[in-house]
């Protein structure tokens, strides 16, 4: 709903809806703000369901709904959100075999104990309650940057009791006869009489906005694709990170003109370097409208700043008036990767051609500020410290951890990086693609064989032949010699075209069950480094699964042939997800339960977390499939394929599944929008696919998400139109050359 306000439930006490809200405010303020309880006080003067003798809590990606008992009575509540920055508590009272008059009653409680949801040190400013207009205004005040947010809790009959307090109509009830009773939570971060005015209108029309609030979550769900799974446990786990992209999305307010996404509003309010772009390629699934909106408010921040050393930077973190917050460091560049997946998943193409360019010139102001800013006189980038790579306390830049990962991670490290300089080749990549698009050839061109260059440097400076694998360099030049994923980046955003350097990677490390071919998916850092830290279970980047390195893997194993070895991957890191309860920002390697935070262990991984959502939904509609490599004893691929090629040659973007088409690749699909069909392709006349004339295809839509019943397919540059769901055999000498 883009709010700047939640709630959750607290699962700690018995008292009846017993929940916490919290601001998602982009603040280190941001955080629990108030507490709450509902009660019922009986005409004898006994109080029910504070505490409750039981409660049974159900979670929904839209709303929390629980059963609380107390003595024979029964509440029943549902919290939603009706629209943006409005929600509702409903209540039903049961009276089971009980009798008498009864009036409900809804308090605001202090919050105690630790604010569970802010990572940062609390800097509250102070909060102030009081009667209003029958209801109660609470106001917050933050700090750093100072703003201020307004609650107002207006009841659908009563008033206001006092200052903490509001209370229904009194009801005599008979046994087995039910009391209805709610209340109207109204945010504003900008005015309080908005959040009195629309709790008011709320009110009046509350059984509509109701009934429209489902709707609109049967909408949501209708627009979104249906995964490649037959797993019910696996189609759950593909909702709830739909639901938490959509949950984190920020509505436009303050310096935004647009929407924005947010990692976690519970506990990172701020829009982040490096998970913006991530989160971006995941809410395109559904929303390429409202994906490219997030990028564009992240890159158009900072384009025009007036001071030069900022002008084009992508701050780790903005705030909603678009000011970076700690701006002395950036973090990774994948938002043309992303840029060039939203564009694809657009379905009208002029919007598409419109999108590119206006986010051209974006995109080259950002690398213009990595050359003039975090270059090395090898023409290889450095990390300013370990924050900026978005990896904040990996071993690749600090010895072992003695603080923090959020505190560690701001030290200088420069340590001149694989992964840097690989979104770095993958930046000039797909910058050019984009420009040949919008017409920019010149620029295309240049962009192009900068990529190449520095492609160069990657392989030239960064393969240690000791250790088989790419490594990042320390500021005197000798190697880090750390093994982490990045050892196999430069074949995951096709940076190297040297095959012999690829298999090693891929059959000495990534596929060594002592280092990082775990039973849950891949940790952050190789099981066998000294830097993999046992104690406290891999924290944060010392060992934990996170997702983006799992489907970096996938990437990797399917398009250089490894397809049995993609398909275990993703059928381990499928059951580690499936059983975890949610969708986590980290994941402990060595059990696959849920990791931890930032905070440290102890402190459970963030909940609904958008990073890990984008790749739960790209694994599970296979996207690590889109692009395959031809090799010269392949003679058979399969799999949800757009594009397969011969090895040798850079491909026009990374990596290069990202691509809509590839027109000169031995073979490509097309289809009316971006899904595509399973693909089983064999030679027939019994050479490999690169030699071959005569091959057996067949295509299935086996979960029912193409808009077609036919499509085309591209061999050798020839026409094919073929039925899906029929087999079919073809030779070059009989392709549709005209239709």
């Amino acid at each position: 709903m883009g709010s700047h306000c939640g709630y959750k439930a607290i699962i700690e006490e018995n008292k009846a809806a017993y929940s916490a809200m919290f601001t998602t405010i982009t603040s280190c303020a941001a955080g629990r703000l108030q507490e709450f309880a509902v009660s019922l006080k009986a005409e004898n003067g006994k109080t029910y369901f504070s505490p409750a003798a039981q409660r049974n809590i159900h979670f929904n990606p839209y709303s929390i709904e629980e059963e609380a008992e107390d003595r024979g009575w029964k509440l029943i509540s549902k919290m939603f959100f009706l629209k943006t920055n409005l929600a509702v508590l409903q209540l039903r009272i049961q009276s089971g075999s009980n009798e008498g008059a009864v009036q409900p009653e809804f308090h605001l409680l202090a919050p105690r104990g630790r604010n569970k949801e802010n990572p940062y040190p609390r800097l509250s400013g102070g909060r102030r309650c009081r009667p209003q207009e029958e209801g109660l205004l609470l106001t917050t005040r933050t700090r750093l940057p100072g703003q201020v947010l307004h609650t107002f809790f207006l009841p659908s009959d009563g008033e206001s009791k006092n200052r903490c307090t509001l209370s229904g109509q009194g009801v005599k009830l008979l046994p087995g006869e039910e009391l209805t009773w709610s209340v109207i939570v109204s945010f504003s971060a900008d005015c309080q009489q908005k959040a009195v005015e629309k709790a008011h209108q709320a009110r009046e029309k509350l059984t509509l906005l109701s009934q429209k609030a489902k709707r609109r979550w049967d909408r949501f769900e209708k627009r979104l694709p249906s995964p490649h799974t037959a797993v019910e446990e696996e189609k759950e786990v593909f909702g709830l990170s739909a639901w938490a992209l959509n949950n984190n999305l920020y509505a436009s307010r303050n310096g935004l003109s647009r929407w924005a996404s947010l990692p976690c509003k519970v506990y990172f309010p701020f829009i982040w370097g490096w998970d913006t772009p991530q989160q971006a390629i995941g809410i395109s699934e559904w929303s390429p409208f409202k994906a490219s909106h997030s990028l564009l408010n992240q890159l158009e921040a900072n384009s025009l700043h007036k001071k030069e050393s900022l002008r084009g930077q992508v701050p780790s973190k903005l705030s909603d008036s678009l000011c970076g917050v700690l701006s002395f460091y950036s973090q990774s560049p994948l938002q043309s990767w992303s840029a060039v997946t939203v564009a694809q998943r657009m379905q009208n193409e002029k919007q598409s051609g419109l999108f590119l360019k206006k986010i051209s010139p974006l995109l080259k102001s950002n690398l213009n500020w990595w050359e003039n800013n975090r270059q090395h006189s090898t023409g290889l980038f450095y990390y300013l410290n370990g924050m900026e790579s978005g990896l904040d306390d990996s071993p690749r830049f600090y010895p072992r951890r003695f603080l923090p990962s959020f505190i560690a991670g701001l030290l200088p490290c420069n340590i001149r990086a694989v992964d840097l300089n690989c979104w770095l080749f993958q930046s000039y990549m797909n910058s050019a693609y984009i420009s040949q698009i919008a017409d920019q050839a010149s620029w295309a061109s240049q962009l192009y064989s900068r990529g190449l260059e520095l492609a160069e440097k990657i392989d030239r400076d960064l393969w240690c032949e000791e250790e088989q694998a790419w490594l990042d360099r320390h500021p005197d030049g000798n190697f880090v010699r750390e093994l982490t994923p990045v050892a196999w980046w430069p074949a995951f955003v096709g940076a190297t075209n040297n095959l012999d350097r690829i298999k090693s990677v891929i059959e000495n490390h990534l596929l060594d069950e002592e280092k990082f071919w775990g039973k849950h998916g891949i940790p952050s850092v190789s099981f066998s480094s000294p830097s993999y830290n046992h104690e406290e279970d891999g924290y944060y980047w010392r060992g934990q699964i996170w997702l983006i390195n799992t489907y970096s893997a996938l990437e990797v194993l399917f398009r250089y042939g490894y397809t049995k070895e993609a398909e275990e991957l993703r059928s381990r890191i499928l059951k580690t997800l499936s059983g975890a309860g949610g969708i986590f920002e980290t994941y402990n390697a060595l059990t696959g339960e849920r990791g931890w935070s930032s905070r440290g262990p102890g402190d459970p991984a963030a909940f609904q977390f958008g990073m890990s959502s984008a790749w739960v939904m790209q694994i599970l509609m296979s996207r690590y499939q889109q692009f395959s490599y031809l090799f010269e004893d392949t003679t058979q691929i399969a799999g949800y394929i757009r594009s397969a090629d011969t090895f040798g040659d850079y491909q026009s973007t990374s990596p290069p599944s990202a691509a809509a088409a590839n027109n000169n690749a031995v073979f490509y699909v097309e289809t009316p929008g971006h899904e595509l069909p399973h693909m089983s392709l064999q030679s027939a006349d019994d050479k490999p696919l690169i030699q071959s004339s005569l091959v057996d295809v067949q295509f299935t839509d086996p979960h029912n998400n193409l808009l077609t019943e036919q499509i085309d397919l591209y061999w050798q540059g020839q026409r094919f139109r073929l039925l899906i769901g029929r087999s079919h055999r073809l030779s070059l000498s009989a392709a549709v050359a005209n239709y």
